[in-house]
């Protein structure tokens, strides 16, 4: 068991209602990372370095999340809805 803020002691089901709304902050989270910084790449000037630089920035900041999903699945075995299926 474990116990909140209030002090209250919570049952099982209420922390794994608890770590799944931990896991789609954290999705949540790292798909508004990658589309801001999407948002931000628009700006830069294409040179040919920051075009090279671009790409990179691009699919690092969209594999944090893609990472992340990969890895909570693996642990649960349980598949589901993602929300980086929208992008």
């Amino acid at each position: 068991m474990m116990e909140n803020s209030k002090s209250e002691i919570l049952n099982s089901k209420q922390i794994q209602i608890l770590k799944i709304q931990n896991t789609k902050q954290l999705e949540e989270r790292t798909l508004k990372f990658a589309k801001g910084v999407i948002a931000f790449i628009k700006d830069i000037p294409r040179t040919i370095t920051n075009i090279e630089i671009i790409k990179q920035l691009v699919r690092s900041s969209s594999s944090i999340g893609a990472n992340y999903i990969e890895a909570n699945e693996s642990l649960s075995n349980s598949g589901g809805d993602r929300i980086y299926e929208d992008i």
